[in-house]
């Protein structure tokens, strides 16, 4: 992994953390950068936690390609 790949990815996650909407799921987020294009892999309990953990992903990496390939498994927390 590329050091600007693995700085991208630990700014992802610390955001993820910071993030109200997502502090409670950000640990089920694996973050993957590679050559400058983001993974989002997991599960989280609802499509606006994905959609929030994508739109996160997307402000830190502005120039990458996120890939959002999280599982929605619409379990109360």
């Amino acid at each position: 992994m590329k050091n600007d790949d693995h700085q991208s990815a630990q700014m992802i996650r610390q955001a993820m953390k910071d993030d109200q909407g997502l502090s409670g799921v950000a640990k089920d987020i694996h973050v993957a950068v590679k050559d400058g294009s983001v993974t989002l892999n997991g599960e989280v309990a609802t499509r606006q936690e994905s959609n929030l953990a994508a739109n996160t992903a997307g402000a830190i990496a502005v120039d990458e390609k996120v890939k959002n390939q999280k599982e929605v498994t619409n379990k109360l927390i």
